[in-house]
């Protein structure tokens, strides 16, 4: 038998005017700044043999368009995640990790471009040289078609391409 406890707390800080760092009584939208901290956490226990077998804690910051997220898993791994939303069309990405018990770590960048209402350019790159690239589209209001090719940029070799249909129902 196994139990598993999850929790979630997010704290929202007042939104402040970044031309006056007092608060004041007009503000335009434009200098409006939405400011939350994110934390995390999951636990999972084994009532069998007294024992846990998962914990990952989290922490984060988004402010605007950019958010910063911080993981630890099991006390051996440790991921981090950047995401900015450069314009309402474009957007980056950015994930490093290392483990503790190998010393092994890794990192990825990926953007995503909407080209209109329907359709969405992507890619990936990651630091074994695996690059990806995709286009989405939405044929229907719940069905999702996804084209991708997967080559290995540092031999040129081992391409590889997917089909996807991703269905909302």
């Amino acid at each position: 038998c196994s139990c598993m406890c999850c929790f979630f707390l997010m704290i929202r800080r007042p939104p402040r005017s970044t031309l006056f760092p007092y608060p004041t009584l007009f503000r335009s939208k434009q200098w409006y700044q939405r400011r939350v901290a994110i934390t995390a956490g999951e636990v999972g226990f084994n009532t069998e043999k007294s024992k846990m077998t998962k914990n990952t804690f989290a922490l984060g910051y988004a402010l605007n368009d950019l958010t910063l997220v911080g993981f630890v898993r099991d006390l051996a791994v440790f991921d981090g995640y950047v995401h900015h939303k450069v314009c309402d069309k474009t957007q980056v990405a950015v994930n490093f990790n290392w483990n503790n018990q190998s010393s092994a770590a890794a990192f990825a960048f990926g953007a995503k471009h909407q080209l209109d209402d329907v359709t969405s350019l992507s890619a990936k790159i990651d630091g074994s040289g695996k690059t990806t690239l995709g286009c989405t589209h939405k044929v229907k209001s719940w069905l999702d078609v996804t084209l991708s090719s997967q080559l290995n940029a540092k031999s040129l070799q081992g391409v590889t391409n997917g089909l996807s249909f991703e269905a909302n129902l």
